[in-house]
């Protein structure tokens, strides 16, 4: 973590995954390589300025790819709702979609790549909070908590 006045609690792993719902495969095609989403309507999760570069990884090889589409947004849930609405592809946490993919709502795609919004790879998720808290009892709870929900 770049900012030394804080401390970055790891909580849990997660994986960002490639998704669409049945219905927008059925019209778009299924893409079988990351650069056949460049003929498809991505939706890009907006994180520290970067909405329009999505990278994958696969045994040794990266690559990215400028994404495009008619929405963008900083909030996973409407990211969400609108890839379940059909309304293109996105990249979302596993943790989010798990039941949607269980359900048949939603479909992964180009599973054979990791994807992430950034060059690294590490997409983990981290409680950061001031190293002077008085709450070090309360934090810790609260860091069980959150790795045994997320993590399952």
């Amino acid at each position: 973590m770049e900012d030394d006045r804080l401390v970055a609690k790891f909580i849990a792993s997660q994986q960002r995954l490639l998704c669409a719902s049945p219905d927008y495969l059925r019209l778009h095609g299924i893409p079988q390589t990351p650069s056949q989403l460049a003929e498809h309507n991505c939706l890009p999760f907006m994180y520290q300025g970067y909405a329009s570069k999505w990278y994958f990884h696969q045994t040794g090889k990266t690559q990215s790819l400028r994404v495009t589409g008619n929405l963008m947004g900083n909030n996973i849930e409407m990211l969400k709702q609108a890839t379940l609405d059909g309304q293109g592809i996105s990249h979302l946490p596993n943790w989010l979609i798990e039941k949607a993919l269980q359900s048949g709502a939603l479909v992964q795609v180009l599973s054979d790549w990791q994807v992430t919004p950034s060059l690294a790879t590490d997409d983990g998720i981290y409680l950061v909070y001031p190293p002077t808290s008085r709450n070090v009892v309360k934090i810790g709870v609260l860091v069980n908590f959150l790795a045994q929900r997320l993590i399952g």
